[in-house]
């Protein structure tokens, strides 16, 4: 899903001495990921400028990142009742009810900022993921109305065109859709430097550096510390579903989609991880213990007593073979889901922030498929190190797959992992509107409504693809 940070910033040169420095600081501490610190640092700087429309909404936008609902709701509205006509705060406050499955008040929320700026594509778009359109819906006329308009902006069309696709679809018209989604695909990949080929030299450089006697060698003398349970996996494979029927248990804090790990490798590796993979050849005991120390006091920080703690970056596939080396108590779960189902689940998705592969159906099937052959190495390297956990054996025998995750997270059975879509937790992914309802069956093999169009994906995927 979109995550916008409008963020007006604080007249500095009227505050009072030390706020604009809190602010600044907090600022600085939230572009970094740590917003724990930096709702700290607009907490103290509101002490000392207190009803200040800016540090409010920055104050809200941290909290909702560390999952504190209520107390981001209450920012939130204490910045509207300044401004209330503010499209910023509408929009976060909007995303906010969105990611926690109060569906129902943000779509009163994004009316709000629609009838403020009715040229907002960015609010279109976000709208209408959570609303499902009907016959005759002036809101669709009122996109595409918009989306015609000659002289339009390519990042507003691009976000457009996904919006119109999303209700097409609502509407049955998948042909209509699926050209609007192409639209919207290639307005985006026009504005990224991407190639796919550098993703699969890596993947050829990992499974070069950690062969199975390399990590037989080292295995054992990590960081003994078995909190962490890694989700990996392809985006729109189950990974955001897997993490809220996890964080639903009781014994559990979702951290979700964090980048501790990469961060932990650049400290250890040095020089921004450029080193990577080559030189974990060169570490040894003390260097992977020292990894996995600096990739748990960032995972850790805020979770209590928690007895697992799941970090749902999908992207971490690549560094499975040093998370075994630096952790060897984690727990890995890596999700599957059918790869042409999954590739299209891609495509009609603008996501936030990096997913480059995701704009071209091309690239789309060769990033699978680098993705694939990758897992089959450290399944091969690492047998029975993680659990293979199929989406669709968890839509369609929910308990029972359930309970043999749990079990392999060392985790006693709970009931409330069954109802993990009434837990209120907010998801900041692209799944955030899909984790808020029970399991449903209707995302099995989507794709055969759109094969006619997939010829490129099924051509990258090769036998990956399936045969019927």
């Amino acid at each position: 899903m979109t995550r916008r940070k409008r963020r007006r910033p604080g007249d500095a040169e009227k505050a009072p001495a030390g706020a604009a420095a809190l602010e600044a600081r907090g600022n600085a501490l939230a572009a970094a990921g740590r917003f724990a610190e930096a709702a700290a640092a607009f907490e103290r700087a509101l002490r000392r400028r207190p009803g200040d429309f800016a540090l409010l909404c920055n104050l809200g936008s941290a909290l909702k990142e560390l999952g504190r609902v209520a107390e981001a709701r209450q920012a939130y509205r204490g910045a509207l009742a300044l401004e209330p006509r503010s499209a910023a705060a509408l929009s976060n406050l909007a995303q906010l009810e969105a990611e926690s499955g109060a569906h129902a008040a943000a779509r009163k929320l994004y009316r709000r900022v629609l009838a403020v700026d009715p040229e907002d594509a960015e609010a279109w778009h976000d709208y209408s993921l959570i609303k499902t359109f009907e016959p005759g819906d002036p809101d669709l006329a009122a996109m595409q109305s918009l989306r015609a308009r000659p002289g339009l902006a390519a990042g507003k069309a691009m976000f457009l065109d996904f919006a119109v696709a999303k209700a097409l679809q609502d509407l049955g018209d998948h042909d209509a859709a699926f050209a609007r989604f192409a639209s919207g695909n290639r307005l985006q990949r026009t504005s990224l430097r991407y190639d796919v080929a550098g993703d699969e030299a890596l993947v050829e450089r990992i499974i070069g550096s950690f062969d199975a006697a390399f990590l037989a060698a080292h295995a054992g003398k990590g960081l003994m510390d078995e909190r962490p349970i890694f989700i990996v996996g392809m985006p729109r494979s189950g990974t955001s579903l897997v993490e809220q029927i996890l964080s639903s248990h009781s014994r559990v804090l979702g951290a979700g989609e964090v980048n501790h790990f990469r961060d932990a490798v650049v400290d250890v590796l040095g020089a921004g991880g450029r080193g990577f993979p080559e030189a974990v050849r060169g570490l040894g005991p003390r260097d992977f213990r020292r990894l996995g120390d600096a990739y748990v006091k960032r995972l850790a920080q805020g979770a209590g007593k928690a007895a697992r703690i799941t970090d749902k970056m999908p992207r971490n596939f690549f560094f499975l073979g040093l998370i075994h080396l630096a952790l060897p108590k984690a727990r890995i779960v890596h999700c599957l889901r059918d790869p042409v189902d999954t590739c299209l689940s891609c495509y009609q998705i603008h996501f936030a922030a990096g997913q480059e592969f995701a704009y071209d159906l091309g690239d789309l099937g060769r990033y699978y498929r680098l993705y694939a052959r990758l897992m089959d190495h450290w399944r091969a390297a690492l047998p029975g190190q993680f659990l293979d956990l199929s989406y669709e054996e968890l839509v369609a025998r929910p308990e029972p797959t359930m309970r043999r995750l749990l079990e392999f997270c060392g985790l006693p059975w709970e009931d409330a992992c069954l109802d993990f879509h009434a837990s209120g937790r907010p998801v900041h992914t692209a799944s955030a509107y899909q984790v808020h309802r029970p399991i449903y069956r209707t995302a099995v093999r989507r794709w055969k409504r759109y094969e006619k169009h997939l010829g490129p994906l099924l051509e990258a995927l090769g036998s990956l693809a399936g045969s019927d």
